[in-house]
């Protein structure tokens, strides 16, 4: 297609056939967050919804320049993406190469690198924590992601975290608590980087009060590098 277009193509996973392969309005992103389906027994509708950060039209050059020297980067409203939602009509009875798509805003929070409790994959989930910018006390912008965020996909509100001048934030990862039966009952680990010491440390926050005081922190002798990305595994299944 032309540079207005993208490509949409739905998979189903039991024999791996092609539903939908469709051309939709161009859009630019890095991160999925999470993907459901509703409906789509007994005839009807069915719809499959996608939550992701996407940047804003035209910004993509400028953020890919950021990557290439992430110590010397500058992020802003241009290069940072908010998180958005995507409805896509994949209903049997329309043709497999036409697809509606609707797009909405969840929240204006500039943020990267989401996780969820991975154990709400591919389910309809409700929070999503990111790494977050969060404006300096004089009204600036940090120019580096320095928080970490939880967003409400459903409501839309979010609260930030951030860590104090000349700390900056990475990706957040969730550790759900153990026999744990709510979806953000647990834990959310990350790295800050202190510029001023070029050290960083590890903090334990509590997921359902990100605002709160930390439940830990580890202080290393070096740095973690920026945007390193990480995961949690609990001992009972690792192998």
């Amino acid at each position: 297609g032309g540079v207005s277009d993208a490509r949409v193509i739905v998979i189903d996973k039991k024999d791996m056939s092609v539903r939908k392969d469709a051309k939709v309005p161009a859009l630019s992103f890095d991160h999925m967050v999470n993907a459901h389906q509703e409906g789509g027994s007994q005839g009807q509708k069915s719809t499959i919804k996608v939550q992701l950060l996407i940047h804003k039209e035209g910004s993509r050059e400028e953020m890919e320049a950021n990557r290439f020297d992430m110590y010397n980067a500058k992020f802003s409203e241009r290069t940072l993406p908010t998180l958005h939602e995507i409805e896509l009509d994949v209903s049997p009875t329309t043709p497999s190469t036409e697809i509606n798509m609707k797009t909405r805003e969840i929240s204006p929070l500039l943020c990267e690198l989401p996780t969820i409790n991975q154990a709400y994959t591919a389910r309809e989930s409700r929070f999503a924590f990111v790494n977050a910018l969060e404006v300096l006390p004089n009204g600036a912008t940090p120019g580096f992601l320095n928080a970490i965020g939880k967003i409400d996909m459903k409501t839309g509100i979010h609260t930030i975290r951030g860590f104090g001048p000349t700390k900056y934030a990475g990706e957040p990862v969730f550790a759900a608590r153990e026999n744990s039966n709510e979806e953000d009952d647990g834990y959310v680990l990350t790295y800050v980087y202190d510029s001023m010491t070029h050290k960083s440390k590890l903090v334990i926050l509590d997921a359902k009060d990100i605002q709160g005081n930390s439940l830990a922190e580890v202080e290393l002798e070096h740095h973690v590098p920026h945007s390193f990305h990480g995961g949690f595994v609990p001992s009972s299944q690792q192998r």
